[in-house]
């Protein structure tokens, strides 16, 4: 390690470029490939497996279709007031119409246990043509928008579901802006110097395009998860800004004790203070000590 650290100082301004060419190259790759993002909790035989199959099964014969994933819609009353089929029935038959709904059963079908016994909340489940991965977040954004337009005084309307959760989640790039922020004003409390917060953070950045173009290209080679890139994000930003906090630590104390002994000399000696400017690094002393000792 001393070897590589010793030759990335000699030629640093040659290894932070080559970083900078490797993460522009990496992400054009990764943008040009795209991702193969998989959210697979195959366990066979595990208890969490078979109780989704049951739920899977349940869901089947109750919408009589094997394609499609499906969406919860609840209704309730505000004032309390029964529901009727006149309340619901219209939402249902408009949200019928969209492209991605294959079928959208009232609550208030024979033999239906969707409606509570005082009649104020009913639940009805929303059959979709394709899989929740397959269907674009405006989709979905569309159902919700249609569906609670019909919203009164007397009726409040609310979906559920895996499809809309994805499509209700913070863009990835949201969340990190707002790390970065936090980390920012940490970095300015703690040290108080723009270049040392600047610093870490820059170094962070770059890591963290290498770090998600490359979790990328690797979804495509194994099952990589939804929230991979996340969890990646979160854990590089969080483990390479404290190494850096260190490493700037680190050089202040050594700093410091540099100082102790400039002053410490100078007392000894009676050199004048001037002849230890500091141009460039803190650490470079331009005076000859052998020509004052003579």
């Amino acid at each position: 390690m001393k070897s590589l650290t010793n030759l990335v100082i000699k030629y640093r301004k040659i290894t932070v470029f080559a970083w900078i060419a490797l993460a522009i190259g990496i992400s054009l790759i990764s943008q040009s490939m795209g991702t193969s993002y998989s959210d697979s909790n195959s366990l066979p035989n595990s208890e969490s497996k078979i109780a989704q199959e049951l739920m899977a099964s349940s869901q089947t014969q109750a919408s009589g279709s094997t394609t499609g994933s499906s969406v919860e819609i609840v209704f309730g009353s505000k004032d309390n007031v029964k529901l009727t089929a006149a309340d619901i029935d219209p939402v249902l038959a408009k949200l019928n119409q969209l492209r991605y709904v294959s079928e959208a059963k009232s609550p208030f079908e024979i033999n239906s246990r969707s409606v509570s016994a005082d009649g104020t909340v009913a639940y009805s489940q929303i059959t979709l043509n394709a899989s929740g991965r397959d269907l674009p977040r405006d989709a979905i954004k569309e159902l919700i928008s249609q569906g609670q337009s019909f919203e009164s005084s007397h009726l409040q309307i609310e979906f559920s579901g895996d499809s809309v959760a994805r499509a209700s989640q913070t863009m990835v790039s949201s969340s990190e802006g707002i790390a970065l922020l936090a980390a920012a004003l940490v970095l300015l409390i703690t040290f108080g110097s723009i270049t040392a917060t600047v610093l870490p953070l820059l170094v962070a950045v770059l890591s963290l395009d290498i770090l998600t173009a490359n979790v990328a290209l690797v979804s495509h080679a194994i099952t990589t998860a939804q929230f991979a890139p996340t969890l990646a994000s979160l854990m590089g930003l969080g483990v390479g800004i404290t190494m850096h906090c260190l490493l700037l630590q680190d050089f202040d104390r050594n700093y410091t004790q540099v100082n102790l002994f400039r002053i410490q000399f100078q007392n000894h000696y009676l050199l004048p203070a001037d002849r230890f400017s500091l141009p460039g690094s803190r650490f470079a002393f331009q005076s000859s000590v052998s020509s004052q000792l003579e």
